[in-house]
């Protein structure tokens, strides 16, 4: 308001020279809603996660110094799910979301000891905020923690500036905090409480959707015609995704031409036991939850990996006849153990004496 009373309307030059479009009444200002405050939501990969990699880990680094935090991390112990940083970190270039998450979760036993308590506690706090504001269910009770632990970090963020982890290009010091991505942090909770949850504004599906739809399908091409290749590549697997997913549906009796005069002449699969082996000639059903209960397509029905219950795989093996091969590829040893024998070895070939380094059997 305060350019519209000092700037003329139809004065480009002037609008130009503050940096501003011109519209100085555009044409949803009296739309409901209409603010960016309220449509523009959080988007946890790059408003946080990307965030978190572009500053808070760039502040660790020039504090702990870049060789003792790779150190710090390389001699990390392995953990299944979490990649390695065998390397370290301060050379990485190309880093998806999956090892922002991870370095998140390491980073504070990383640089503990080897900056202030101020500093550790400025870091901490971040980190509380985006676990705390990315769950699924949001009441005004975690409302305030979140804001509480924003809180935190704005009392104990000098502690960055005075350990000179703040800088540039050029490796010049910074002493203020004019960073988008972190004021853009005041609005999370306002924008919660008006939109719910942020994580469903989350773009990790369509981030993650791009290495199904355009790279892999990219690697296995020749270079050549590269769009054309790419859509007949992504035609040719929905072909067989429909295919799969029509043989499954006919395989395990589903009929959607089935007509039935009353609900009770149809047998509903949400009445059904999980346990129940019984057989109909044909099941209608009302949700795609119940649909997939009862298919059992060859391939996953989506673009992602689909996860497999081995204590399922390892129950119907049990119940199954003679004819299958024994000892089970998949076997239950007790009540929450389950064991996966993969049939392709991971290490083709190696000498007794490297298998006994590699896995610690001095005795072997």
């Amino acid at each position: 308001m305060a350019i519209e009373e000092q700037v003329h309307p139809w004065d480009l030059s002037c609008y130009v020279s503050q940096r501003l479009n011109g519209v100085h009444r555009p044409f949803w200002h009296d739309y409901p809603l209409a603010d960016p405050s309220i449509f523009l939501t959080p988007e946890p990969l790059h408003h946080w996660h990307k965030q978190f990699w572009d500053h808070n880990v760039k502040w660790c680094i020039n504090a702990v110094g870049a060789a003792e935090i790779d150190f710090r991390f390389s001699v990390l112990q392995p953990q299944t799910s979490f990649r390695q940083f065998k390397e370290g970190i301060s050379t990485l270039k190309q880093v998806t979301g999956r090892e922002h998450r991870d370095v998140e979760r390491y980073i504070i036993p990383i640089i503990a000891g080897a900056v202030s308590a101020g500093f550790l506690t400025a870091i901490r706090s971040l980190l509380d905020f985006r676990y705390l504001a990315q769950a699924p269910s949001i009441d005004e009770d975690v409302c305030g923690q979140i804001e509480l632990a924003l809180r935190d970090f704005h009392i104990h963020k000098q502690a960055i500036i005075d350990a000179k982890a703040r800088r540039g290009k050029g490796n010049t010091l910074i002493t203020n905090w004019h960073i988008p991505k972190l004021e853009f942090l005041q609005s999370v909770v306002a924008n919660i409480r008006l939109n719910g949850v942020a994580i469903q504004w989350s773009a990790d599906i369509t981030e993650n959707a791009h290495i199904y739809v355009a790279k892999n399908p990219a690697r296995g091409g020749n270079n050549q015609d590269y769009e054309s290749q790419t859509c007949h590549y992504l035609d040719r697997a929905d072909n067989i995704r429909q295919f799969d997913l029509a043989t499954a549906i006919r395989t395990s009796y589903v009929d959607f031409r089935a007509l039935f005069d009353s609900v009770e002449d149809s047998r509903s699969l949400d009445t059904l036991d999980d346990d129940s082996d019984s057989k109909v000639d044909t099941t209608t059903i009302s949700k795609t939850a119940a649909l997939l209960k009862i298919i059992n397509p060859i391939s996953a029905l989506s673009a992602t990996s689909r996860m497999v219950d081995y204590f399922q795989v390892a129950s119907e093996l049990g119940r199954s006849s003679h004819s299958v091969p024994r000892p089970f590829q998949t076997h239950q040893s007790s009540k929450n153990v389950v064991f996966h024998l993969s049939c392709d070895p991971s290490f083709s070939r190696m000498t007794i004496d490297d298998a006994a380094t590699k896995f610690a059997l001095p005795d072997l």
